[in-house]
C-alpha cells in the first residue's frame, strides 16, 4: 500500500519469475532452500508435436457437471494413512534411483491421479482418457536415458529444481535430489501430491488438444491449479481408501500455491505469467470447491489475474523494488513527502475514512496499544482477540494493538500482514455497529470479507475504478494478506475459532473481488 502523493509501499518479494516454452516446470531457480517465500515457478510446457507444427484441432466442449462440487466435506482425521517407504531397487519407476522418505507415498498419488483421470476425463471431456504414452521420470545427478523436452536428452543440470510435463514425448519428470526434498521438508509431504496433480493438469490440456491454440500462459497454469484442487478435493471427499487430504494437507497445498507464484511486479500481460498468490490459490480453491468440470471452463472463462506492476516511485535508486514499509511511524516528514510513512499513519486514517464513508454514523475509532492478555484491557472481548494482534473492544469503542506481536507479523509475513489483522479489528467494529448477530467462526470470516473489500480500494484503476484515492496496493500485498490468512488460520475445521485457512482465503477473496455486496449476504 502506497499514498498516492506520498512514498509508502507495502510490498513483499516472492523471489524472480523467469520461465518460457524452453524451460518448462516448477523451478526451484537459485535458490539455496525452498520456503514460502522461495523464487519457485510452474512453467510452460512445450506444446508442439514432434513435427513442430500444430494440428487443426477444436477443443472437445466441457461438462461442467461433472465432477461434482464439494459444498460439504465429511470430517476425516487430520493425518494420511501412513505409506512404507520403498527401498532403493524396487521403485517402479526406477529402480536405480536413491531412496526417498516420499518414494512411497508419490507412487500412491501417482496412481490415484491416474486413476482420478481415467474416470474424471471422460466425464469433463466427452473423450476417453489417454494414459501417460512417455512415463514418469525422476531425474539425480549421473542418471541417464530420460527423454528431452526439445532436447536430446533431460540431464540433471537441465532440470535442477524443476519439475515439468512435456507434450514433446508426453512424459513427466521431476528433480529428485534437490526440489521435491526440499519442498516436503519446508511444506510437507503432500505438496508433492500437489505438484504433480499440477503437472497432470496440463497432460490434461494436451489431450484435450489446448495446445494447438493461442492462450496466455497464465489462463493455462490457473487452469492446471485448479485440476490440481478438484484432485485434491476427491482425496479429501474419501474416494481412496489409502489416501486422504488432511486439514493440514489442505493448508500444505495453499501453501505450495504460494511458492510457485509469480514475483510481485509481475504483470498477467508477460507471455510467460503464471499468476500470482492470489490468483493461484484462487484457482485452486476454485477446483476444489467446484469441481474440474468448472475448470475445464477456464479457457473461454477464464479468471482475470489480479497482477500488476510497480509505479515508477517504487523503485530504489539502484533499481530494486522496495521491500517494506517502515513499522515506526515517521512523523512530520511523512506527511509533507520528504521520507516514506509508517504502516500505521497509512492505515489508521484510511481505515477511519473507508468506514466513516461507507457507514456515516459510524465514528472514527481511536487507536491505543495494549500488553500482556487483552483481558486486562478489554472487558468484551470479541472472536478476533485470538489473533493476539489488533481488535477491537466493543465494551469503550477503541482499537487495541499489541505493537510486540503485530511486529511479528510483520517480520515474518511483509507489512501488509499488519494491514490483514489491523483491517480485522475495524471489520469487527463494523459487524458491532450494525448489529450483526453472528458469533464465533462464521463472525471472524464475515470480518475477513471486510477485509478484503477494504483491500479492494488499492487496486489500481484498471481492476476497480472506485479505488482510494488516497493510497494505492503495492503488486505484493495481496500475496500477503493470503499468507497471512494462512498463518493465522484454525489448524482443523473442527476448532471453529477463526476458520481455517481455506475458509479465511475463501472469504478475503470474495470481498477483493466482489466487494462489500459479497460480503452483505453473509452477514446475519
Amino acid at each position: 500500500m502506497r499514498r498516492r502523493t506520498g512514498a509508502l509501499v507495502l510490498i513483499a518479494a516472492l523471489g524472480v519469475a523467469a520461465c518460457g516454452s524452453a524451460d518448462p516446470g516448477l523451478r526451484a531457480g537459485d535458490a539455496e532452500s525452498v520456503s514460502i517465500d522461495g523464487p519457485l515457478v510452474i512453467d510452460e510446457p512445450v506444446t508442439t508435436d514432434d513435427s513442430g507444427e500444430s494440428q487443426d484441432s477444436t477443443p472437445p466442449p466441457v461438462d461442467s457437471t461433472a465432477d461434482a462440487p464439494v459444498d460439504t466435506l465429511a470430517p476425516i482425521e487430520d493425518s494420511n494413512v501412513q505409506i512404507a517407504p520403498i527401498p532403493a531397487g524396487e521403485f517402479p519407476l526406477d529402480g536405480s534411483k536413491p531412496p526417498q522418505s516420499y518414494d512411497g507415498y508419490l507412487m500412491a498419488v501417482l496412481e490415484d491421479i491416474q486413476q482420478y483421470w481415467r474416470e474424471t476425463y471422460p466425464a469433463v471431456y466427452g473423450q476417453e482418457y489417454v494414459e501417460l504414452e512417455g512415463g514418469i521420470w525422476p531425474v539425480y545427478p549421473d542418471k541417464s536415458g530420460t527423454p528431452g523436452c526439445g532436447t536430446p536428452e533431460t540431464t540433471f543440470v537441465d532440470i535442477e529444481g524443476n519439475a515439468f510435463y512435456c507434450s514433446l514425448g508426453d512424459f513427466v519428470a521431476y528433480d529428485d535430489t534437490t526440489l521435491l526434498p526440499q519442498l516436503e521438508a519446508e511444506l510437507g509431504t503432500a505438496v508433492i501430491g500437489v505438484i504433480m496433480a499440477h503437472e497432470w493438469g496440463h497432460a490434461i490440456q494436451a489431450r484435450a488438444g489446448l495446445f494447438e491454440f493461442d492462450i496466455p500462459t497464465v489462463t493455462t497454469e490457473l487452469q492446471a491449479d485448479c485440476f490440481a484442487g478438484s484432485w485434491a478435493a476427491h482425496l479429501r471427499r474419501g474416494e481412496n481408501p489409502l489416501l486422504n487430504f488432511s486439514d493440514e494437507d489442505l493448508k500444505t497445498g495453499l501453501s505450495g500455491m504460494i511458492v510457485v507464484a509469480d514475483s510481485p511486479g509481475s504483470s498477467s500481460a508477460d507471455p510467460a505469467a503464471h499468476g500470482s498468490a492470489f490468483d493461484r490459490v484462487g484457482a485452486f480453491q476454485d477446483g476444489y470447491l467446484n469441481g474440474a468440470g468448472r475448470c475445464g471452463e477456464y479457457i473461454e472463462n477464464p479468471p482475470t489475474p489480479l497482477q500488476f506492476q510497480y509505479g515508477i516511485d517504487e523503485f530504489t535508486e539502484f533499481g530494486d523494488p522496495i521491500d517494506n514499509a517502515p513499522f515506526e511511524d515517521q512523523g512530520a516528514g511523512c506527511f509533507d513527502n520528504t521520507t516514506a510513512c509508517g504502516i500505521f499513519e497509512l492505515l489508521i486514517p484510511e481505515l477511519n475514512l473507508y468506514w466513516t464513508t461507507r457507514l456515516v454514523d459510524l465514528p472514527e475509532l481511536g487507536v491505543t496499544s495494549y500488553t500482556g492478555e487483552p483481558e486486562s484491557v478489554c472487558a468484551q472481548l470479541p472472536p478476533s482477540v485470538f489473533l493476539k494482534a489488533a481488535f477491537f473492544c466493543p465494551s469503550d469503542g477503541l482499537i487495541y494493538v499489541d505493537f510486540e506481536n503485530t511486529r511479528a507479523y510483520y517480520d515474518e509475513l511483509g507489512d501488509y500482514s499488519v494491514g490483514y489483522v489491523l483491517s480485522a479489528a475495524w471489520a469487527e467494529a463494523v459487524q458491532t455497529h450494525i448489529g450483526s448477530s453472528l458469533e464465533g467462526e462464521s463472525r471472524v470470516l464475515v470480518n475477513d470479507c471486510l477485509v478484503g473489500a477494504f483491500t479492494r480500494t488499492g487496486l489500481p484503476e484498471s481492476f476497480n475504478p472506485g479505488r482510494s484515492e488516497n493510497v494505492r496496493l503495492s503488486p505484493g500485498d495481496l500475496d500477503e494478506a493470503v499468507k497471512t490468512a494462512i498463518r493465522v488460520g484454525d489448524d482443523s475445521e473442527t476448532d471453529d475459532r477463526l476458520g481455517t485457512a481455506f475458509d479465511k482465503i475463501d472469504a478475503f477473496r470474495v470481498g477483493v473481488l466482489a466487494d462489500l455486496e459479497g460480503c452483505q449476504a453473509q452477514i446475519g
